[in-house]
């Protein structure tokens, strides 16, 4: 995965090894799309200054 200023927050290793797992459970799809929505944001405002 490429840099981001999720990895600031989030462990690198566990991300990729969750992503590998199964997402059959509707939870962890649920997980998935928090992470990576929460990712966008923080890279399309990473320049912001209040």
């Amino acid at each position: 995965m490429a840099d981001s200023p999720i990895f600031d927050i989030v462990k690198r290793e566990a991300i990729e090894s969750f992503i590998d797992g199964s997402m059959a459970d509707n939870s962890f799809s649920k997980n998935l799309f928090s992470f990576i929505s929460s990712k966008l944001f923080l890279e399309h405002h990473r320049d912001w200054v209040p």
